[in-house]
């Protein structure tokens, strides 16, 4: 299915491009558009990019040449692409879709197709490149007056920034962000903002600060998607913290959150947190949950699962076991080039740690109040979500 889809979406990629320089009364335009349509056939009904692609071929039938729908169908698509995380996919068509225009862009389709670029090129650290997309996003949502948008363009900008490094700069334009970000239609976006001033704040070893940035985020989050997000930043503030108990129970319900991705960073990060405070049962547990993803992962998230469970295992004196783990692990990084991860991964078998004492389990007396009060109204969350 997956190569039917491929050939399809290069034939349809080839279309845009010929409908973009001449008209359909060309024969060459007419076969391109027959290949198109029996491409797409092919694919299943239900399928959604089946169903943006048909889109896609249909607009460039009734195009006459450029325009008309096709640049929406196009930007449609791209959107598609973007949530799949397929991202050199979603550059291309949203591309394609600029080059569909007659004229300059209306500024809502030159904002779309820039957010649609710039979220792109962000995940695929290309920092320089997105912030020209996201700045060019911003002018044309200012010039709409789509003030979501706006707002959406100046986050990214400082995303990027804080992508390159430039803390200071990425800090103040969130603040600044937070400021002027008024409303109920802004409420994702604030807590957006304030999840990236935890990290930068983070970043710069500003624990608590990051950790009431980031806690205040959850007051605003939008949707299951954005509080697993915000939980997940929540349990490694805590954790930078000291707060270890609140932060295993805060991963533990991004584990339980139904979302693949953060489940498996979920489980990640409890092994160690796990083995920090001696609870061998939870660790065997988070194994055992791993285990049964691990085959469907990238070389380099096995990699590293199998090196944090061999550190894990080593503070319960599995010494043995925790070596013949992290030899799995070498070997898994050398056949996929890993060079980051050979290096770690040879240091830790070089300095393997002895079994350690577990921490005991802190309580909120013990902790600073601003600590304290987040853990209070995790337990809170964690009620409420349990009910």
């Amino acid at each position: 299915m997956d190569a039917r889809r491929a050939r399809a979406a290069a034939q349809v990629a080839r279309l845009v491009v010929r409908c973009a320089a001449e008209p359909h009364a060309l024969p060459g335009t007419r076969w391109q558009l027959e290949q198109a349509r029996h491409l797409v056939a092919d694919l299943h009904a239900d399928d959604a990019e089946a169903a943006h692609l048909a889109g896609v071929v249909q607009a460039a039938s009734l195009a006459q040449g450029r325009s008309g729908m096709l640049p929406l169908a196009l930007l449609a698509y791209a959107h598609h692409l973007s949530r799949e995380t397929r991202w050199e996919e979603s550059l291309v068509f949203t591309a394609l879709a600029v080059r569909c225009y007659d004229a300059v862009p209306a500024p809502r389709d030159a904002m779309t197709a820039a957010l649609l670029a710039g979220r792109a090129r962000s995940a695929l650290r290309d920092w320089d490149a997105a912030s020209v997309a996201y700045a060019i996003a911003e002018r044309a949502a200012f010039a709409g007056g789509d003030a979501t948008s706006a707002a959406r363009a100046t986050l990214g900008l400082a995303a990027c920034e804080r992508g390159r490094g430039d803390l200071p700069a990425a800090e103040a334009r969130s603040a600044r962000l937070l400021t002027s970000a008024r409303g109920p239609a802004l409420a994702d976006v604030r807590a957006d903002a304030l999840l990236l001033l935890g990290d930068v704040m983070g970043a710069q070893g500003r624990h608590a600060e990051a950790l009431d940035a980031t806690y205040r985020a959850l007051a605003h989050t939008d949707g299951e998607a954005q509080t697993l997000r915000a939980l997940a930043a929540l349990a490694r503030g805590l954790a930078a913290c000291g707060a270890h108990a609140a932060a295993r129970r805060a991963w533990r319900l991004v584990r339980d959150g139904g979302d693949p991705d953060g489940c498996f960073e979920a489980l990640l990060e409890l092994l160690p947190l796990d083995a920090l405070t001696g609870d061998r049962l939870a660790f065997e547990r988070s194994r055992r949950d791993l285990d049964a993803v691990l085959p469907a992962m990238s070389p380099m998230r096995r990699t590293e699962a199998l090196y944090r469970i061999g550190l894990g295992y080593a503070r319960f004196g599995r010494r043995s076991v925790a070596l013949a783990l992290l030899e799995e692990a070498q070997c898994l990084a050398q056949g996929a080039e890993l060079v980051q991860w050979q290096e770690m991964i040879a240091r830790a078998r070089n300095a393997l740690p002895e079994a350690m004492l577990p921490l005991a389990e802190e309580t909120e007396s013990a902790l600073p109040p601003l600590v304290a009060r987040v853990t209070h109204g995790l337990a809170a969350i964690v009620a409420a979500r349990s009910a």
